[in-house]
C-alpha cells in the first residue's frame, strides 16, 4: 500500500506578482522529484517561470564563462502551442550591451546586436551567442529526441491544466517518456504551471496528489510518497493566491467589474473554481440504488451502482459477492483474473452519451477527482 506523508509546509505571499526566486519556491525545486505551481490566473505565474529560465540559463555566461550555457526545457501539450510561444519569448526581456533573446523553431537564444559599417554605412548586425533552451511537446513524445537535451537540466511544463478538461489518451505517461528522454541519468529541476480552473487532472492522480492533498490556497507542500515496492518520489504542489496588492488593483479594473458575480468572477477571487468540481456529487442520493458490480483501477476498488434509470452512482469500497471488471490490465494480473480485464472505452460506452459522461454520479467530491482523473489517462471525456 502507498504511504504518504507531508515533509515540507510553507506559506507564501508574493509581494506582488508570483515570484520564482522566492527562496520557498527553490528549495521545493531543490528537493522535489517535481513541482506544481497551480494557481489563480493573473498572477505571473508563466512569466516569473520565464524568466528564471532565462537567467539561470545565462548566468555562467553573464559570469565570464564563455559559451556556456545551462540550456532549459519549454514544454507544452501539443506543436502547435509551443508554435505559438515561439512568438512571445523575445518581447519579455531587456538587458545591457546589446544582449537581446530571439526564439524560432529551433529553440531559444541569446544574441548581441553589433554595429558594424557597410560601404560607409552603420548597419546592425545580430551574433548568436548560444542556445538558451529547446521546444519539448508530450503529444507525440518518440518526436522528442534525446540528443536534442544534452545540455538541458530544466523542464518548465506550461498550463498543464486544460481549462476545457480535454486531456490527451494517456498524457501524464506521454510527459514522463519525455521526461525520461531528457533526464536518462542525470538530476534536473522539474516544474509544472497551470490554472486552479479545476482539481480535476490526470497529473494530480498519476503523482498520487488527490482532492484533499491540495494545500490551502498561498502555501506549498512537498510530500514523500513511497509505493508498495518501496520506491519513493517527493512531489511538490504549491497553490498560488495572489498579493493583497495585485488583489486590490485587479478589483479597480473593468474586467473584475464586468465578472463581478459570476462563475469566472468567483474564480478569479479565488472564491470557486472555473469548472465546478462539485458537479456530480451526490453524497445523500434521492433516489433507489441497485448495486450492478465492482470495477478496480489502478489497485482501487469502486462500487457501481444504478441509479435513477439511467444513471450510474460510483463509491469507493468493494461489495465482497460482486462481479468485479478490471480496466487495466496490471490490476487484472495482480488478482490472478486476466479472463476479467475489460477495458476504460467499455466503461465510457456504459455511462455515456455522445462523449459526455452525464449520468455518472460519485459519493464524495474525492471520488470523483480520483476516478475521472484516472479514466482520463485513456480517453479524453
Amino acid at each position: 500500500m502507498n504511504t504518504k506523508k507531508i515533509i515540507y509546509k510553507a506559506k507564501i505571499e508574493d509581494n506582488y506578482f508570483f515570484d520564482m526566486r522566492n527562496k520557498k519556491r527553490q528549495y521545493a525545486l531543490e528537493n522535489a522529484d517535481i513541482t506544481m505551481f497551480w494557481g489563480l490566473r493573473g498572477n505571473g505565474k508563466s512569466y516569473s517561470s520565464k524568466d528564471f529560465v532565462v537567467r539561470r540559463a545565462m548566468k555562467d555566461y553573464l559570469e565570464g564563462k564563455e559559451n556556456s550555457f545551462k540550456q532549459f526545457g519549454y514544454v507544452r501539450r501539443t506543436s502547435n502551442l509551443i508554435k505559438l510561444a515561439t512568438t512571445t519569448w523575445g518581447t519579455r526581456f531587456n538587458f545591457k550591451n546589446g544582449l537581446k533573446i530571439e526564439s524560432n523553431r529551433n529553440g531559444v537564444f541569446l544574441v548581441r546586436e553589433e554595429e558594424i559599417e557597410v560601404k560607409k554605412k552603420v548597419k546592425t548586425k545580430k551574433v548568436v551567442l548560444g542556445r538558451l533552451g529547446v521546444w519539448g511537446q508530450i503529444k507525440i513524445p518518440e518526436n522528442n529526441k534525446s540528443l536534442e537535451y544534452e545540455e538541458v537540466d530544466t523542464l518548465f511544463i506550461d498550463e498543464f491544466v486544460n481549462e476545457q478538461g480535454q486531456y490527451l489518451p494517456y498524457e501524464p505517461e506521454r510527459l514522463a517518456s519525455l521526461i525520461e528522454s531528457v533526464g536518462r541519468i542525470k538530476k534536473m529541476k522539474i516544474f509544472m504551471c497551470g490554472n486552479s480552473v479545476s482539481p480535476e487532472n490526470p497529473y494530480f492522480s498519476y503523482y498520487g496528489i488527490g482532492y484533499n492533498d491540495i494545500p490551502p490556497q498561498n502555501w506549498l507542500y512537498i510530500y514523500e510518497i513511497r509505493n508498495d515496492e518501496g520506491a519513493l518520489k517527493r512531489i511538490a504542489i504549491e497553490n498560488v493566491g495572489i498579493s493583497q496588492k495585485l488583489k486590490k488593483e485587479k478589483k479597480e479594473s473593468t474586467a473584475s467589474r464586468l465578472n463581478s458575480g459570476t462563475n469566472y468572477g468567483n474564480f478569479s477571487e479565488g472564491k470557486d473554481f472555473l469548472i465546478n468540481n462539485s458537479g456530480m456529487v451526490l453524497t445523500n442520493p434521492s433516489k433507489r440504488l441497485e448495486y450492478k458490480y465492482n470495477i478496480q483501477l489502478y489497485g482501487r476498488c469502486y462500487e457501481v451502482h444504478s441509479y435513477d434509470k439511467w444513471g450510474l452512482f460510483v463509491r469507493p469500497g468493494e461489495e465482497p459477492h460482486g462481479k468485479k471488471y478490471y480496466l487495466t490490465k496490471q490490476d487484472a494480473v495482480s488478482d490472478g483474473r486476466q479472463s476479467a480485464f475489460t477495458s476504460p472505452e467499455w466503461f465510457y460506452y456504459l455511462c455515456s452519451s455522445k462523449g459526455r459522461t452525464n449520468n455518472l454520479f460519485f459519493k464524495d467530491i474525492d471520488t470523483k477527482t480520483s476516478f475521472l482523473d484516472w479514466l482520463t489517462r485513456f480517453k479524453s471525456l
